[in-house]
């Protein structure tokens, strides 16, 4: 069993891992791989010189008042399903927490896909330092927020401990979400990430610069139901508080439980 970075030659393994372990077409898969991955963001697991397991580990950064904290988003965990079962996951978390630590970064985030991904994740050094506001905005709803919340661009922070994206990143990953027809919208008060539900409109990425988005929001889509997710202490907008990630080394002893928040997550 051999753990460590992989390299652009086996791009064509890696692909066939996610392959088969997401239910992303080949188009999905290559658009990843064409303008996300990065050979020292990752880490593979070998058997006899084979990639059976790889773990993705995206540039973050955590928002804190002394200063912003680098961190590694760990996406897209995979082992093969003949090597499942035999510990080879396990392994891969843990080097990647070290590696995380070896590379000068404060933690290593992320976000299971369901109740059981959080127990296994806890059993493996993570701890349920995020939660989220889920809810549901109507168009009557949205019109209100943005009158009421003129004025109070600080309604708009994220709170201590939250998981933020640098620029290059984010800009990089709303490409990548482009290929789920995901549609961005740039405009004068923000942007924000959209994606079309039936009659609703799911709001995948959220963060106004000011009460002005809530227009342009409206504007730019006739939907009459806004599914949102934001921050637990914008209490403004309503909806259930629900967890929402994980974090293992330093920084989850830093985070106020409860109050961090992780903006765009990719499960």
């Amino acid at each position: 069993m051999q753990i460590q970075c992989p390299s652009y030659e086996d791009r064509g393994d890696l692909m066939a891992l996610w392959r088969s372990s997401f239910m992303d077409t080949q188009e999905e898969t290559e658009a990843f791989f064409d303008g996300v991955f990065s050979p020292g963001d990752a880490l593979v697991l070998r058997q006899e010189g084979k990639i059976v397991s790889a773990v993705y580990l995206l540039p973050a950064e955590c928002v804190f008042s002394t200063g912003n904290r680098p961190v590694q988003y760990l996406f897209a965990a995979a082992t093969l399903p003949e090597c499942r079962g035999q510990g080879c996951m396990a392994a891969l978390l843990r080097a990647a927490i070290d590696y995380g630590t070896q590379r000068g970064m404060a933690g290593t985030i992320l976000l299971p896909a369901s109740p059981r991904l959080s127990r296994y994740y806890e059993k493996n050094g993570f701890s349920p330092v995020y939660r989220a506001r889920e809810g549901v905005w109507t168009r009557e709803r949205l019109s209100q927020l943005s009158c009421s919340q003129r004025g109070k661009t600080g309604s708009f922070r994220l709170p201590e401990g939250s998981m933020n994206w640098p620029e290059d990143q984010l800009s990089l990953l709303y490409r990548y979400q482009q290929v789920f027809s995901l549609r961005v919208h740039r405009g004068t008060a923000g942007r924000f990430l959209v994606e079309t539900e039936g009659e609703a409109v799911h709001l995948a990425d959220f963060l106004p610069e000011s009460p002005a988005l809530f227009s342009e929001l409206l504007a730019c889509s006739p939907a009459q139901r806004f599914l949102f997710r934001v921050p637990v202490s914008w209490d403004w907008a309503g909806g259930e508080i629900v967890p929402s990630g994980m974090a293992a080394g330093p920084v989850a002893e830093m985070i106020t439980a409860g109050s961090a928040f992780l903006r765009l997550p990719m499960d």
